[in-house]
């Protein structure tokens, strides 16, 4: 192995031999006391300052912090995305954040200023534009100050809602209940469409240029958000309005109109024989055949959106929470770019299992149900993890919590959810220590039913399988070639991975492996980036403390091709930026 009398001879010999000039920028990560000499970061990236004994240099108008200490950060990014700044679990004072696009900070230059969106902690998001500079500010509620840890990422720029055709559902209407049957208890949801955009929507009957409806129930309970069923598609024809929305043009029929509000209740949702299969949908581009197949079914519970009992039954779920949600696909809205904002959830409350669920406040609108677990608890982690197919946005959200099980372990819990990806997901890595001792590894999926499944073979239910090796604990499900009916993370579905570890958790990535193959050029893997994973990422060779020894066993790695730190299958220049990034802020 190669050795270095120092940390600055290697990054020396780095620069000389592979030309990353740019290396020695990454040492001055810590935020300054001054917003002209904040230092440029990374995004992503997770940063340690203090804004103990530091002076104010900016003005805002949120948190009572126009006079506060305050530190900055700076980032440039590479391209327009929504920038999010979080401090949420990363200190124990009460934090405010702003960003600003000029220095000194003043209201008239600030783009955003939050206090208190995760307890006493802030997070903010903010569009950003491709290669322009903004300046976040740190600072605390009326002069409080403290350390803290702040995670900066990105998300896709939701699209504007003014541009072409945009479905969402406004609101969730009705919920009903039928007949059990072998143990399954079968449910419908109303659902009233708002076409949000500046451009009428297709709502064509009777063949593939309308929308179709997907239901789904979930459940939060003890720490673990849950879906715990779906339905087959309810295939929409012709709109009227239903007021929801605001002003309609009166375009209605084969279309709704801008402004325009469709109301389907429960019934109609719930109709047998208005449904079809999931499968035969690509939920990234809104296409598919019609007219749908349709397999033989009998019975109340055939299609409906179908729950065991038992996940409802309120004497085995004591203080569980219960989440509807309602999804549209069109391919008029998807061609747009327009379809991240087309899942809504709402509460619902369960009496005992042979009553009507009642709902529990208001629909929450463009967000699907995984948003509630971080709406109800402000300690989750949630992530977005797109990628890009065929020229559209292909989505999963990832959400996460480590908890202390106050033994010398913690408890680690994900839920991946997909979104509108089509390829779906084949595996769900986690990266571990070597020295990591880990228990009590857990899975769980949701059922599907009814003939859902290529050629009218249900989707195979088998348990994803779980191993440890190569540094993660990775769960996986058979590749497409293996079997095309494999039990998949298919759109509308959400999976739950859980795992003890005996090493304390720091943010990381999360690696989604694809299952359908993709064109020349498409990713096989997409990442969850700021998710809890055990251990300090920069404790390279694991043995407990981020030293001198890290860097140079890093280094050894990088020259020899072995040193993927962001977990992208590649070895390049942005894991040592990554590295760099993470040894000089100790974790």
């Amino acid at each position: 192995m190669m050795r270095y009398r120092s940390v600055a001879t290697a990054i020396r010999a780095v620069s000389a031999t592979s030309g990353l000039l740019a290396a020695q920028a990454a040492l001055a990560q810590t935020p300054s006391n001054s917003c002209l000499f904040a230092p440029v970061v990374a995004v992503p990236g997770t940063y340690v300052g203090s804004t103990v004994g530091s002076t104010n240099d900016g003005v805002v108008n949120c948190g009572t912090a126009e006079t506060s200490p305050d530190v900055w950060l700076k980032v440039t990014p590479e391209a327009a995305a929504g920038l999010v700044v979080a401090t949420c679990g990363g200190a124990t004072y009460d934090t405010v954040l702003s960003v600003h696009t000029a220095c000194p900070a003043t209201v008239a230059n600030q783009l955003v200023c939050i206090d208190d969106s995760c307890g006493i902690q802030t997070q903010v998001t903010v569009p950003v534009a491709a290669g322009a500079t903004y300046y976040i500010r740190v600072s605390g509620y009326s002069g409080d100050t403290g350390p803290f840890t702040i995670a900066l990422s990105s998300i896709a720029p939701p699209p504007p809602p003014s541009r072409g055709p945009d479905v969402i559902v406004g609101d969730l209407n009705s919920v009903e209940r039928y007949t059990a049957s072998g143990g399954i208890s079968a449910y419908a949801v109303g659902t009233t469409s708002c076409n949000i955009g500046d451009t009428d929507l297709l709502w064509i009957a009777n063949n593939n240029q309308h929308p179709v409806i997907f239901q789904a129930m979930y459940r939060l309970r003890n720490g673990r958000f849950e879906q715990i069923g779906q339905s087959w598609l309810k295939h929409a024809f012709a709109a009227v309005n239903d007021g929801i929305c605001g002003s309609c043009n009166g375009h209605l029929g084969q279309v709704l109109g801008v402004g325009c509000s469709d109301p389907y209740g429960s019934g109609l949702n719930g109709e047998q024989s208005l449904l079809g299969p999931k499968w035969q949908v690509n939920a990234t581009s809104g296409n598919y055949p019609y007219p749908p197949a349709n397999p033989s079914y009998s019975g109340t519970i055939a299609r409906r959106l179908q729950v065991q009992t038992t996940d409802i039954d309120p004497m085995f779920n004591s203080g569980a929470m219960y989440f509807v949600e309602g999804q549209y696909i069109t391919a008029d809205d998807a061609l747009a770019g327009n379809g991240l904002n087309n899942a809504t959830y709402k509460r619902i409350t369960f009496a005992n299992v042979s009553a009507n669920p009642v709902f529990a406040g208001t629909a929450v609108r463009g967000s699907p149900a995984i948003e509630a677990w971080k709406d109800v608890d402000p300690a989750v982690s949630e992530v977005h993890a797109d990628y890009l197919e065929s020229g559209v946005t292909a989505r999963f959200i990832v959400a996460g919590k480590a908890t202390d099980n106050g033994n010398g372990t913690w408890r680690y819990e994900y839920a991946a959810y997909n979104l509108n990806s089509h390829r779906s997901g084949r595996s769900f890595s986690i990266p571990v220590p070597p020295s990591a001792t880990i228990t009590n590894i857990g899975f769980r999926d949701v059922f599907y039913h009814s003939g859902d499944g290529m050629n009218g073979v249900t989707f195979d239910g088998t348990d994803w399988t779980a191993s440890v090796a190569g540094g993660a604990i990775t769960w996986a499900t058979s590749t497409f070639e293996q079997n095309p009916n494999a039990n998949a993370l298919r759109w509308g579905t959400l999976y739950n991975f859980r795992f003890d570890c005996n090493i304390a958790p720091s943010s990381g990535a999360g690696v989604i492996g694809l299952f359908r193959p993709g064109s020349v050029g498409q990713p096989g893997l997409v990442l969850a980036s700021g998710v809890p994973i055990p251990g300090c990422r920069a404790d390279w060779n694991h043995d407990g403390v981020v030293d001198s020894q890290d860097f140079f066993d890093f280094v050894a790695g990088f020259f020899s091709n072995n040193a993927d730190f962001n977990r992208n299958g590649v070895t390049d220049s942005q894991d040592f930026f990554d590295f760099l990034g993470a040894f000089f802020n100790g974790c």
